[in-house]
């Protein structure tokens, strides 16, 4: 088995790992159970610019976007969302909310600091995959070409990949 496949037809999806599943089943998947990328920096782009790069970035990173289907996670639901917040804080449990991916917009003390907090439910994407929407938010910011990051494969798949050739 490659794990480097083209993306296949039609709208992405991709089966819910037995691993999301306990993460969905810890509940509050925006709060403890969540992945932050902060970066802090002076001055902000416009409200607008963050939507659009947002919805720039949730076309080649469907997995920012993902909502169940059933066994199955399908890239139906919006952008992420541009969200302000006064401080930097744990903050309250949000378990209504279903997982998902949003930028916080922290403003600092200094009016002119400002901290980008990517946040993404670690019920629908690694480490490696919010860091890859990360950067797919900046190249929209800058008007680069997106790359697209379209793997349907799980965690589930890499151990099968692995496990004829390790232990």
């Amino acid at each position: 088995m490659t794990l480097l496949q083209p993306p296949a037809a039609g709208p992405y999806r991709r089966p819910v790992s037995p691993t999301e599943r306990l993460y969905l089943a810890a509940g509050d998947p925006r709060g403890a159970m969540a992945l932050r990328i902060v970066v802090e920096g002076r001055g902000l782009p416009d409200r607008a610019l963050l939507e659009a790069a947002l919805a720039r970035a949730a076309g080649s990173c469907p997995g920012s976007r993902l909502v169940r289907d059933g066994a199955t996670w399908v890239a139906a639901g919006p952008p992420p969302r541009v969200r302000l917040a006064p401080a930097v804080t744990a903050g309250p449990a949000r378990r209504g909310e279903r997982p998902g991916c949003e930028l916080v917009v922290v403003r600092g003390a200094d009016p002119d600091r400002t901290s980008l907090v990517f946040s993404a439910s670690h019920a629908v994407m690694d480490g490696h995959g919010a860091l890859t929407w990360v950067r797919e938010v900046f190249r929209a910011l800058r008007g680069e070409d997106p790359r697209p990051a379209h793997g349907r494969h799980t965690d589930q798949d890499v151990l099968r990949a692995h496990a004829a050739r390790a232990r």
